[in-house]
């Protein structure tokens, strides 16, 4: 629920709302769905990336994000085991879920937008920026990222028989 409802504040000045359903690994994607998979790995090795919080992907047929759950835990500082015996500790994993989820969905739906310097977009994402405060979309986002999701829209009903 906390994931949830920090996406739907970081997407709400773009006019974005979202509705989520969990899914079964391997469950078809209706036409308008976005993919996002909540993995418990941590990615690729530390050479490769493996601290990454998530990655996306746009050339699939359904775009697709990931979101390394783990690797978001221990950036906010906290050891991934560690957080089902705290609630504390699960509501801020679940501000920063939602975060790098919406980090991601801009990746998704305005893709030439290039990381930012401030706020959700930043490229590095540190507990800080995670968890604290309220977190904004910068400048310009809001616009791409509603104009995107229009464009997405349109595509999907032009795909449906």
């Amino acid at each position: 629920a906390t994931l949830r409802q920090e996406v739907g504040l970081v997407l709400a000045p773009a006019g974005l709302t979202c509705a989520w359903r969990s899914a079964e690994p391997g469950a078809e994607t209706s036409p308008g769905e976005l993919r996002v998979i909540f993995l418990r790995s941590t990615g690729l090795g530390a050479d490769r990336g493996g601290t990454a919080l998530g990655r996306t992907a746009v050339g699939l047929p359904v775009p697709a994000t990931w979101v390394y759950v783990p690797n978001v835990a221990l950036a906010l500082g906290l050891e991934p085991d560690a957080v089902q015996g705290s609630f504390e500790a699960q509501r801020r994993v679940g501000i920063a879920l939602g975060r790098v989820v919406a980090h991601e969905l801009v990746h998704v739906l305005a893709p030439e937008r290039e990381h930012a310097q401030a706020g959700v977009m930043r490229r590095t994402l540190g507990a800080f920026h995670l968890a604290s405060g309220r977190a904004a979309l910068e400048e310009g986002y809001s616009e791409a990222l509603a104009k995107g999701a229009r464009a997405w829209v349109a595509s999907q009903e032009r795909e449906r028989p």
